[in-house]
Protein backbone atom coordinates (compact mmCIF):
# COMPACT_ATOMS: atom_id res chain seq x y z
CA UNK A 1 0.00 0.00 0.00
CA UNK A 2 2.44 2.79 -0.98
CA UNK A 3 1.66 4.36 -4.45
CA UNK A 4 -0.98 6.69 -4.57
CA UNK A 5 -1.58 9.66 -2.49
CA UNK A 6 -5.35 8.58 -2.43
CA UNK A 7 -4.18 5.09 -1.65
CA UNK A 8 -1.76 6.51 1.20
CA UNK A 9 -4.49 7.81 2.78
CA UNK A 10 -6.62 4.97 2.89
CA UNK A 11 -4.20 3.17 4.35
CA UNK A 12 -3.24 5.08 7.17
CA UNK A 13 -6.83 5.56 7.55
CA UNK A 14 -7.31 1.26 7.90
CA UNK A 15 -4.23 1.56 10.12
CA UNK A 16 -5.82 4.24 12.17
CA UNK A 17 -8.99 1.99 12.32
CA UNK A 18 -7.61 -1.56 12.71
CA UNK A 19 -5.02 -0.18 15.95
CA UNK A 20 -8.52 1.77 17.75
CA UNK A 21 -10.87 -0.93 16.94
CA UNK A 22 -8.68 -2.75 18.92
CA UNK A 23 -8.21 -0.44 21.52
CA UNK A 24 -12.02 -0.09 21.85
CA UNK A 25 -12.09 -4.42 21.91
CA UNK A 26 -8.87 -4.41 24.65
CA UNK A 27 -11.00 -1.80 26.98
CA UNK A 28 -14.28 -3.91 27.25
CA UNK A 29 -12.29 -6.36 28.87
CA UNK A 30 -10.84 -4.10 31.49
CA UNK A 31 -14.11 -1.58 32.12
CA UNK A 32 -15.78 -4.78 34.34
CA UNK A 33 -12.97 -4.17 36.82
CA UNK A 34 -14.50 -1.65 39.18
CA UNK A 35 -18.15 -3.35 38.60
CA UNK A 36 -16.85 -6.58 39.95
CA UNK A 37 -16.70 -5.87 43.15
CA UNK A 38 -20.32 -4.29 43.13
CA UNK A 39 -21.22 -7.95 42.63
CA UNK A 40 -20.69 -9.40 46.08
CA UNK A 41 -23.32 -6.87 47.24
CA UNK A 42 -26.12 -6.76 44.12
CA UNK A 43 -25.69 -10.73 43.16
CA UNK A 44 -24.23 -11.92 46.94
CA UNK A 45 -21.46 -13.40 44.76
CA UNK A 46 -18.50 -14.95 47.14
CA UNK A 47 -14.48 -13.54 46.66
CA UNK A 48 -14.15 -16.95 44.84
CA UNK A 49 -17.03 -15.92 42.55
CA UNK A 50 -15.71 -12.54 41.81
CA UNK A 51 -11.91 -14.32 41.09
CA UNK A 52 -13.35 -17.14 38.65
CA UNK A 53 -15.43 -14.32 36.09
CA UNK A 54 -12.14 -12.44 35.72
CA UNK A 55 -10.40 -15.59 34.99
CA UNK A 56 -12.86 -16.96 32.59
CA UNK A 57 -11.60 -14.37 30.42
CA UNK A 58 -7.99 -15.72 30.45
CA UNK A 59 -9.20 -19.06 29.76
CA UNK A 60 -10.62 -18.63 26.85
CA UNK A 61 -8.55 -15.81 25.58
CA UNK A 62 -5.53 -18.81 25.98
CA UNK A 63 -7.40 -21.02 23.75
CA UNK A 64 -8.12 -18.60 21.07
CA UNK A 65 -4.52 -18.34 21.12
CA UNK A 66 -3.36 -21.76 20.80
CA UNK A 67 -5.94 -22.43 17.69
CA UNK A 68 -4.86 -19.10 15.99
CA UNK A 69 -1.48 -19.16 16.39
CA UNK A 70 -1.62 -23.35 15.21
CA UNK A 71 -3.66 -22.12 11.49
CA UNK A 72 -3.56 -19.47 8.86
CA UNK A 73 -6.95 -17.89 9.50
CA UNK A 74 -4.83 -14.42 9.98
CA UNK A 75 -4.95 -13.81 6.26
CA UNK A 76 -8.75 -13.37 6.87
CA UNK A 77 -7.97 -10.40 9.07
CA UNK A 78 -10.20 -8.50 7.22
CA UNK A 79 -13.28 -10.19 7.97
CA UNK A 80 -11.82 -11.65 11.25
CA UNK A 81 -11.12 -8.25 12.84
CA UNK A 82 -14.99 -7.03 12.70
CA UNK A 83 -16.29 -10.42 13.81
CA UNK A 84 -13.92 -9.38 16.79
CA UNK A 85 -15.91 -6.18 17.47
CA UNK A 86 -19.16 -7.59 16.77
CA UNK A 87 -18.70 -10.41 19.75
CA UNK A 88 -17.23 -7.91 22.09
CA UNK A 89 -20.61 -5.85 21.53
CA UNK A 90 -22.13 -9.16 22.34
CA UNK A 91 -19.86 -9.86 25.14
CA UNK A 92 -21.12 -6.28 26.57
CA UNK A 93 -24.59 -7.11 26.21
CA UNK A 94 -24.04 -10.10 27.97
CA UNK A 95 -22.52 -8.37 30.92
CA UNK A 96 -25.38 -5.82 31.33
CA UNK A 97 -27.73 -8.67 31.31
CA UNK A 98 -25.19 -10.29 34.04
CA UNK A 99 -26.51 -7.27 36.67
CA UNK A 100 -29.42 -9.49 37.33
CA UNK A 101 -28.39 -12.78 36.45
CA UNK A 102 -24.36 -14.04 37.90
CA UNK A 103 -24.45 -16.78 34.87
CA UNK A 104 -24.41 -13.96 31.69
CA UNK A 105 -21.57 -12.66 33.44
CA UNK A 106 -19.53 -15.69 32.64
CA UNK A 107 -20.81 -15.83 29.62
CA UNK A 108 -20.30 -12.33 28.74
CA UNK A 109 -16.09 -12.74 30.00
CA UNK A 110 -16.03 -15.44 27.62
CA UNK A 111 -17.14 -13.88 24.89
CA UNK A 112 -14.59 -11.14 25.98
CA UNK A 113 -11.57 -13.60 25.78
CA UNK A 114 -12.95 -14.72 22.54
CA UNK A 115 -13.22 -11.22 20.77
CA UNK A 116 -9.58 -10.50 22.18
CA UNK A 117 -8.02 -13.07 21.00
CA UNK A 118 -9.58 -13.06 17.22
CA UNK A 119 -8.77 -9.33 17.44
CA UNK A 120 -4.79 -9.25 18.66
CA UNK A 121 -3.52 -11.24 15.69
CA UNK A 122 -6.21 -9.69 12.73
CA UNK A 123 -5.83 -6.29 13.77
CA UNK A 124 -1.99 -6.51 13.76
CA UNK A 125 -1.93 -7.91 10.06
CA UNK A 126 -4.34 -5.59 9.08
CA UNK A 127 -1.90 -2.63 10.47
CA UNK A 128 1.35 -4.10 9.55
CA UNK A 129 -0.28 -4.43 5.72
CA UNK A 130 -1.38 -0.86 5.72
CA UNK A 131 1.74 0.95 6.48
CA UNK A 132 4.19 -1.39 6.79
CA UNK A 133 6.01 -2.58 10.39
CA UNK A 134 6.26 0.64 11.93
CA UNK A 135 2.49 -0.54 12.45
CA UNK A 136 3.22 -2.58 15.38
CA UNK A 137 4.20 0.02 17.46
CA UNK A 138 0.92 1.77 16.67
CA UNK A 139 -0.78 -1.66 18.08
CA UNK A 140 0.95 -1.86 20.83
CA UNK A 141 0.06 1.94 21.85
CA UNK A 142 -3.01 1.56 20.88
CA UNK A 143 -3.45 -1.46 23.57
CA UNK A 144 -2.24 0.02 26.04
CA UNK A 145 -4.15 3.44 25.94
CA UNK A 146 -7.24 1.05 25.45
CA UNK A 147 -6.68 -0.70 29.03
CA UNK A 148 -5.86 2.96 30.70
CA UNK A 149 -8.61 4.54 29.27
CA UNK A 150 -11.10 1.74 29.58
CA UNK A 151 -10.06 1.48 33.34
CA UNK A 152 -9.60 5.17 34.04
CA UNK A 153 -13.61 5.57 32.21
CA UNK A 154 -15.51 3.00 34.25
CA UNK A 155 -13.83 3.98 37.28
CA UNK A 156 -15.13 7.40 37.12
CA UNK A 157 -18.27 5.79 35.71
CA UNK A 158 -18.61 3.52 38.38
CA UNK A 159 -18.10 6.12 40.84
CA UNK A 160 -20.25 8.71 39.87
CA UNK A 161 -23.22 7.10 37.53
CA UNK A 162 -26.09 5.69 38.38
CA UNK A 163 -26.61 1.75 37.99
CA UNK A 164 -22.88 1.27 36.54
CA UNK A 165 -23.39 -2.12 35.92
CA UNK A 166 -25.36 -1.65 32.77
CA UNK A 167 -24.61 1.95 31.95
CA UNK A 168 -21.24 1.36 31.52
CA UNK A 169 -21.60 -1.66 29.28
CA UNK A 170 -23.98 0.24 27.27
CA UNK A 171 -21.84 3.26 26.74
CA UNK A 172 -18.62 0.83 25.43
CA UNK A 173 -21.50 -0.91 23.22
CA UNK A 174 -22.38 2.62 21.65
CA UNK A 175 -18.62 2.92 21.79
CA UNK A 176 -17.95 -0.31 19.46
CA UNK A 177 -20.89 0.59 17.03
CA UNK A 178 -19.24 3.17 16.00
CA UNK A 179 -15.59 2.30 15.73
CA UNK A 180 -17.22 -0.72 13.83
CA UNK A 181 -18.91 1.58 11.24
CA UNK A 182 -15.43 3.16 10.88
CA UNK A 183 -13.74 -0.13 10.33
CA UNK A 184 -16.18 -1.45 7.85
CA UNK A 185 -15.69 2.44 5.73
CA UNK A 186 -11.85 1.53 5.82
CA UNK A 187 -12.04 -2.11 4.64
CA UNK A 188 -14.27 -0.48 1.77
CA UNK A 189 -11.65 1.64 1.30
CA UNK A 190 -8.37 -0.15 1.11
CA UNK A 191 -10.00 -3.19 -0.33
CA UNK A 192 -8.10 -3.30 -3.48
CA UNK A 193 -4.72 -2.76 -2.14
CA UNK A 194 -5.35 -5.30 0.79
CA UNK A 195 -6.25 -7.86 -1.50
CA UNK A 196 -3.02 -7.22 -3.18
CA UNK A 197 -1.04 -7.38 -0.12
CA UNK A 198 -2.52 -10.09 2.05
CA UNK A 199 -2.49 -12.67 -1.48
CA UNK A 200 1.17 -11.38 -1.64
CA UNK A 201 2.24 -12.16 1.38
CA UNK A 202 -0.09 -15.28 1.83
CA UNK A 203 1.83 -18.90 3.30
CA UNK A 204 2.85 -21.27 0.59
CA UNK A 205 3.15 -23.81 3.25
CA UNK A 206 2.30 -24.36 6.79
CA UNK A 207 5.13 -22.72 8.90
CA UNK A 208 7.26 -24.70 11.18
CA UNK A 209 6.76 -25.20 14.89
CA UNK A 210 8.38 -22.33 17.07
CA UNK A 211 11.99 -23.50 17.55
CA UNK A 212 14.36 -21.93 20.54
CA UNK A 213 17.07 -19.67 19.24
CA UNK A 214 20.40 -20.97 18.24
CA UNK A 215 22.50 -21.51 21.73
CA UNK A 216 19.66 -21.08 23.65
CA UNK A 217 19.47 -23.28 26.92
CA UNK A 218 16.30 -25.07 28.68
CA UNK A 219 16.98 -23.16 31.40
CA UNK A 220 17.26 -20.29 29.70
CA UNK A 221 14.03 -20.75 28.22
CA UNK A 222 12.61 -21.10 31.07
CA UNK A 223 13.82 -18.09 33.22
CA UNK A 224 12.50 -16.10 30.27
CA UNK A 225 9.49 -17.75 29.90
CA UNK A 226 9.18 -17.67 34.20
CA UNK A 227 9.89 -14.07 33.70
CA UNK A 228 6.82 -13.09 31.36
CA UNK A 229 4.63 -15.27 33.79
CA UNK A 230 5.60 -13.12 36.76
CA UNK A 231 5.25 -9.76 34.90
CA UNK A 232 1.78 -11.11 33.99
CA UNK A 233 0.37 -12.50 37.28
CA UNK A 234 1.10 -9.24 38.69
CA UNK A 235 -1.07 -7.66 36.19
CA UNK A 236 -3.97 -10.19 36.94
CA UNK A 237 -4.17 -10.17 40.51
CA UNK A 238 -4.06 -6.14 40.07
CA UNK A 239 -7.35 -6.00 38.06
CA UNK A 240 -8.89 -9.53 39.37
CA UNK A 241 -8.22 -9.36 43.22
CA UNK A 242 -7.25 -6.00 44.83
CA UNK A 243 -10.12 -4.50 43.81
CA UNK A 244 -12.37 -6.63 46.41
CA UNK A 245 -9.54 -6.78 49.14
CA UNK A 246 -9.77 -3.14 49.63
CA UNK A 247 -12.83 -3.09 49.22
CA UNK A 248 -13.29 -5.45 52.35
CA UNK A 249 -10.35 -4.77 54.24
CA UNK A 250 -10.79 -0.98 53.87
CA UNK A 251 -14.73 -1.26 54.49
CA UNK A 252 -15.10 1.27 51.90
CA UNK A 253 -18.03 1.82 48.80
CA UNK A 254 -15.53 4.22 47.35
CA UNK A 255 -15.04 2.97 44.19
CA UNK A 256 -11.95 4.99 43.51
CA UNK A 257 -10.49 3.54 46.91
CA UNK A 258 -10.84 -0.17 45.63
CA UNK A 259 -9.45 0.57 41.84
CA UNK A 260 -6.10 2.08 43.38
CA UNK A 261 -4.05 -0.57 42.36
CA UNK A 262 -4.97 -1.15 38.73
CA UNK A 263 -5.40 2.76 38.68
CA UNK A 264 -1.68 3.02 39.02
CA UNK A 265 -0.43 0.48 37.78
CA UNK A 266 -1.90 1.10 34.17
CA UNK A 267 -0.85 4.98 34.85
CA UNK A 268 2.67 3.86 35.52
CA UNK A 269 2.75 1.23 33.08
CA UNK A 270 1.86 3.55 29.98
CA UNK A 271 3.89 6.75 31.14
CA UNK A 272 7.08 4.55 31.62
CA UNK A 273 6.33 2.53 28.31
CA UNK A 274 6.09 5.76 26.20
CA UNK A 275 9.23 7.08 28.29
CA UNK A 276 11.18 4.02 28.09
CA UNK A 277 10.57 3.25 23.88
CA UNK A 278 11.56 7.43 23.35
CA UNK A 279 14.96 6.66 24.71
CA UNK A 280 14.93 3.04 23.15
CA UNK A 281 16.02 1.65 26.91
CA UNK A 282 14.47 -1.57 28.83
CA UNK A 283 15.07 -1.80 32.50
CA UNK A 284 16.89 -4.96 33.55
CA UNK A 285 14.91 -8.17 34.02
CA UNK A 286 16.97 -8.11 37.66
CA UNK A 287 15.27 -4.57 38.62
CA UNK A 288 12.03 -5.53 37.12
CA UNK A 289 12.06 -8.79 39.90
CA UNK A 290 13.05 -6.74 42.48
CA UNK A 291 10.41 -4.36 41.80
CA UNK A 292 7.57 -7.13 41.39
CA UNK A 293 8.94 -9.05 44.65
CA UNK A 294 8.85 -4.98 46.12
CA UNK A 295 5.45 -4.41 44.80
CA UNK A 296 3.92 -7.66 46.33
CA UNK A 297 5.39 -7.47 50.20
CA UNK A 298 4.42 -2.90 49.89
CA UNK A 299 0.83 -4.36 49.07
CA UNK A 300 0.61 -6.51 52.01
CA UNK A 301 1.93 -4.33 54.45
CA UNK A 302 -0.49 -1.56 53.24
CA UNK A 303 -3.64 -4.42 53.95
CA UNK A 304 -2.61 -5.26 56.87
CA UNK A 305 -2.22 -1.80 58.50
CA UNK A 306 -4.81 -0.41 56.30
CA UNK A 307 -2.84 2.39 54.91
CA UNK A 308 -3.18 3.56 51.12
CA UNK A 309 0.18 4.56 50.78
CA UNK A 310 2.37 1.59 50.64
CA UNK A 311 -0.04 -0.07 48.00
CA UNK A 312 -0.04 3.14 45.47
CA UNK A 313 3.85 2.11 46.03
CA UNK A 314 3.48 -0.93 45.08
CA UNK A 315 1.39 -0.49 42.15
CA UNK A 316 3.96 1.71 41.09
CA UNK A 317 6.65 -0.54 41.15
CA UNK A 318 4.26 -3.34 39.41
CA UNK A 319 3.17 -0.65 36.71
CA UNK A 320 7.50 -0.33 35.84
CA UNK A 321 8.23 -3.75 36.91
CA UNK A 322 5.76 -5.82 34.46
CA UNK A 323 6.16 -4.16 31.04
CA UNK A 324 10.19 -5.32 31.56
CA UNK A 325 9.99 -8.65 32.85
CA UNK A 326 7.47 -10.16 30.05
CA UNK A 327 9.40 -7.81 27.06
CA UNK A 328 12.75 -9.21 28.17
CA UNK A 329 11.43 -12.76 28.23
CA UNK A 330 10.08 -12.14 24.59
CA UNK A 331 13.26 -10.60 23.04
CA UNK A 332 15.46 -13.51 24.75
CA UNK A 333 12.79 -16.20 23.23
CA UNK A 334 12.65 -14.41 20.03
CA UNK A 335 15.81 -13.49 19.09
CA UNK A 336 17.37 -14.80 15.63
CA UNK A 337 14.21 -16.42 14.46
CA UNK A 338 12.54 -16.01 11.43
CA UNK A 339 9.32 -13.73 11.53
CA UNK A 340 7.24 -16.46 11.38
CA UNK A 341 8.53 -18.34 13.80
CA UNK A 342 8.90 -15.10 15.94
CA UNK A 343 5.06 -14.87 15.96
CA UNK A 344 4.55 -18.55 16.85
CA UNK A 345 6.44 -18.40 19.67
CA UNK A 346 4.98 -14.70 20.75
CA UNK A 347 1.73 -16.31 20.90
CA UNK A 348 2.85 -19.22 22.57
CA UNK A 349 4.53 -17.05 25.20
CA UNK A 350 1.81 -15.32 25.85
CA UNK A 351 -0.91 -18.15 26.40
CA UNK A 352 1.93 -19.32 28.98
CA UNK A 353 1.81 -16.21 30.31
CA UNK A 354 -1.93 -15.79 30.60
CA UNK A 355 -2.59 -19.71 31.64
CA UNK A 356 -0.46 -18.82 34.67
CA UNK A 357 -2.18 -15.79 35.65
CA UNK A 358 -5.46 -17.29 35.53
CA UNK A 359 -4.57 -19.98 37.94
CA UNK A 360 -2.98 -17.60 40.05
CA UNK A 361 -5.96 -15.24 40.39
CA UNK A 362 -8.21 -18.31 41.10
CA UNK A 363 -5.51 -19.77 43.55
CA UNK A 364 -5.48 -16.31 45.16
CA UNK A 365 -9.36 -15.78 45.60
CA UNK A 366 -9.87 -19.14 47.04
CA UNK A 367 -7.78 -18.57 49.97
CA UNK A 368 -9.59 -15.03 50.05
CA UNK A 369 -12.57 -17.03 50.48
CA UNK A 370 -10.75 -19.42 52.91
CA UNK A 371 -8.44 -17.26 55.29
CA UNK A 372 -9.34 -13.63 54.40
CA UNK A 373 -7.71 -11.18 51.87
CA UNK A 374 -4.57 -10.25 53.77
CA UNK A 375 -3.52 -13.90 53.94
CA UNK A 376 -4.63 -14.15 49.90
CA UNK A 377 -2.50 -10.87 49.48
CA UNK A 378 0.42 -12.81 51.56
CA UNK A 379 0.09 -16.10 49.14
CA UNK A 380 0.45 -14.15 46.17
CA UNK A 381 3.65 -12.21 47.42
CA UNK A 382 5.03 -15.47 48.46
CA UNK A 383 4.44 -17.32 45.33
CA UNK A 384 5.44 -14.44 43.40
CA UNK A 385 8.75 -13.94 45.34
CA UNK A 386 9.61 -17.93 44.92
CA UNK A 387 9.20 -17.38 40.73
CA UNK A 388 10.99 -14.13 40.66
CA UNK A 389 13.96 -15.60 42.39
CA UNK A 390 13.60 -18.92 40.53
CA UNK A 391 13.78 -16.68 37.48
CA UNK A 392 17.20 -14.67 39.10
CA UNK A 393 18.65 -17.85 39.83
CA UNK A 394 18.12 -19.65 36.14
CA UNK A 395 19.01 -16.71 34.30
CA UNK A 396 22.61 -16.07 35.90
CA UNK A 397 23.42 -19.56 36.25
CA UNK A 398 22.93 -20.28 32.32
CA UNK A 399 25.42 -20.61 29.35
CA UNK A 400 27.40 -16.98 28.35
CA UNK A 401 24.09 -16.30 26.91
CA UNK A 402 22.44 -16.33 29.66
CA UNK A 403 22.90 -12.67 30.59
CA UNK A 404 20.70 -11.72 28.14
CA UNK A 405 17.73 -11.99 30.20
CA UNK A 406 19.28 -9.91 32.31
CA UNK A 407 20.98 -7.39 30.90
CA UNK A 408 20.76 -3.64 30.77
CA UNK A 409 18.34 -3.37 27.96
CA UNK A 410 19.80 -0.77 26.05
CA UNK A 411 18.68 -0.66 22.54
CA UNK A 412 15.81 -2.27 23.00
CA UNK A 413 13.24 -2.97 20.46
CA UNK A 414 10.94 -0.46 20.70
CA UNK A 415 8.01 -2.32 18.95
CA UNK A 416 7.95 -4.90 21.41
CA UNK A 417 4.57 -4.12 23.37
CA UNK A 418 3.60 -4.25 26.96
CA UNK A 419 1.77 -7.03 28.58
CA UNK A 420 -1.22 -5.38 28.83
CA UNK A 421 -3.16 -7.38 26.87
CA UNK A 422 -0.35 -9.93 25.88
CA UNK A 423 -0.20 -8.57 22.34
CA UNK A 424 3.28 -9.58 20.91
CA UNK A 425 4.77 -6.84 18.13
CA UNK A 426 6.41 -9.66 16.43
CA UNK A 427 2.86 -10.79 15.18
CA UNK A 428 0.49 -14.18 15.41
Amino acid sequence: MHTSGTETRSARFLAATAAGSFAVVVAGTLISTPVLPLYRDTLGLSVFDVAAVFSIYLIVLVAFFVLLMRSQLTRFAWLLLPVAVLLQIASSAAMWMGADDARWLFVGRAIGGAAVGIATGSSATLVVAAIGERGRTSVATGALAGSALGVLVATLATEVLPRPDHLVYQLHAGALVAVLAALVCALVGARNALRTQMHASRPRRRAPEPTPPPGLSMRQRAAAYGAGAAGWVVGGVAAGSTPSALRQQFGTDSVLTSMTVPLVLMCVAWCSSVTLRTLRFQLRTSYAMALLVGGSLAVVAGMETRQLWPIVVAASAWGLGHGAAYTNGLRVLTRSLSPVQQGRTASAYAAFAYSVTAVAVLTTGAVASQWGQVAAMSFAAAVLTGVCTIVLILGRRGSPRGVALLDDGRDADPDVALPVTGTCAQGH
